[in-house]
């Protein structure tokens, strides 16, 4: 069988899930999407560097919005047995500023978290990995054409 590319994976692919109960945060419309950069996070708030990894994205949101840069962030929580209000607690604390969701997936996996996409105006995916990981900022500054 032929090896999959990061690049046949789409936006289009990517399973959203369901809005977390009594979240009053960013209002969620994936036809809203098309002609940005997106950001598409996989968390659990059991873990710890996922926490921090939200830290580090509600920083990278602020200092994007300033930049009025065309880029979205969107987080998927996949511990399903956290209550939604205990993931809302954990990431008001962590400042989340962008959306967030729950029980969805990204198409590719690296088998852990916290574990990120980058998908490009076209809704193509550019990069996916540990978004801990250094990769990370170069892959975002490449797909923002910096």
């Amino acid at each position: 069988a032929e090896e999959t590319k990061v690049s046949d994976y789409t936006l289009t692919m990517v399973n959203w899930g369901g809005a977390l109960e009594g979240d009053e945060g960013v209002a969620f419309d994936p036809a809203a999407l098309k002609g940005h950069v997106v950001i598409v996070e996989e968390f659990g708030v059991k873990t710890e560097a996922c926490i921090d990894r939200l830290k580090d994205l509600a920083r990278l949101q602020k200092k994007l919005s300033k930049d009025k840069a065309k880029v979205v962030i969107i987080a998927i929580h996949r511990q399903n047995d956290v209550a939604d209000a205990d993931v809302l607690r954990a990431t008001k604390k962590a400042r989340v500023n962008f959306t967030l969701r729950k029980n969805g997936f990204l198409p590719a996996s690296i088998g852990g978290m916290p574990h990120a996409a980058i998908f490009l105006p076209d809704g193509t995916m550019f990069w996916h990995g540990d978004s801990t990981e250094r990769d990370f900022d170069k892959a975002l500054k490449k797909a923002m054409g910096e």
